[in-house]
């Protein structure tokens, strides 16, 4: 049985989620990301770990590298919060580039 509940983000919009019946070992993970992320100046800083997910912040100076890694049963998010960066994905170098959202639609 889903169980419906509305939440507001950061932002002030309102949000709707779906819950399910599932067993966890782990509360739930709810944080204003983006600006951990900004405030963030350590390489690499774990705020929050569960069964099969990981959140990870990590501040790197320009032209550093934190290697290569590999997440085989896991997905990966990967957000920018200022500047540019590769990754490899699905097998392919991609250049990903932070761009400053200028529109504050609901649609966008």
């Amino acid at each position: 049985m889903s169980n419906m509940s509305n939440f507001a983000t950061p932002a002030t919009k309102t949000a709707t989620t779906t819950t399910t019946n599932v067993t966890s070992h782990y509360p739930p993970f709810v944080a204003d990301i983006l600006s951990l992320a900004k405030q963030n100046d350590d390489f690499r800083k774990e705020i929050n770990t569960a069964d099969h997910t990981q959140v990870v912040l990590m501040s790197l100076k320009p032209g550093e590298d934190i290697g290569l890694e590999v997440h085989k049963k896991i997905d990966q998010i990967l957000i920018f919060v200022q500047g540019t960066g590769e990754a490899i994905i699905g097998g392919q170098m991609m250049t990903l580039h932070y761009q400053e959202r200028t529109c504050h639609c609901d649609r966008c």
